[in-house]
C-alpha cells in the first residue's frame, strides 16, 4: 500500500444543507467525477493506491468537526469517520504520512497525536457514541480505517 499527495480533487461547489451542516461537492478532474461529502474546506487529499483519501473541516473553529473519508477508484465511500466533540475547538495540523498505511495528524491540541490506519481488508470494529471518533453507521461494522490516539 503506498499513501502519496494528490490534488486530483477540486471544489466545484459549497452545499448549504438545511440542517446546517456544510457540505462540498468536489469533482477529480483525473476522473471527471464528483462526490458530495461534509465540510466547507478540503484540508487534505490522499491517493492510496488505487483509492483516494480525504479530509475536511466544517469551518467551525469553536466547535470544529474533521471529516475523513475513504474512497473507491470509482469514488464510492467505502468509510467515513468524524473527529468531533461538543464545545471543541479544532484545528487540523502535522499531517504526516509515517508508513505505508498510516498517517499522523493533531487536531483537538497541538501535542496530541492521532494515527489513521488504512487496512488492507475491512475488519469489524465497535464504536462508543460518546468516543470523539464518530461514524454514521451502526456500532458494529466492517472498517477500512482506524483511528487511534
Amino acid at each position: 500500500m503506498s499513501i502519496r499527495q494528490t490534488d486530483e480533487f477540486k471544489i466545484k461547489n459549497i452545499i448549504k444543507n438545511p440542517d446546517e451542516t456544510p457540505g462540498l461537492q468536489l469533482e477529480n478532474t483525473g476522473l471527471n467525477r464528483s462526490i458530495e461529502v461534509s465540510g466547507k474546506i478540503l484540508e487534505a487529499q490522499y491517493s492510496v493506491d488505487d483509492h483516494f483519501l480525504l479530509f475536511t473541516t466544517e469551518d467551525c473553529p469553536f466547535e470544529e468537526a474533521l471529516h475523513i473519508y475513504y474512497l473507491s477508484p470509482q469514488l464510492d465511500v467505502l468509510d467515513a469517520l468524524e473527529l468531533s466533540a461538543v464545545y471543541t475547538a479544532g484545528m487540523l495540523g502535522d499531517l504526516a504520512v509515517d508508513n505505508d498505511d498510516t498517517i499522523r495528524f493533531s487536531f483537538f491540541e497541538k501535542n496530541e497525536c492521532w494515527t489513521l490506519k488504512i487496512l488492507p481488508k475491512p475488519e469489524y470494529a465497535f464504536f462508543d457514541r460518546r468516543h470523539p471518533v464518530k461514524r454514521k453507521m451502526p456500532f458494529y461494522i466492517k472498517c477500512w480505517l482506524k483511528l487511534n490516539k
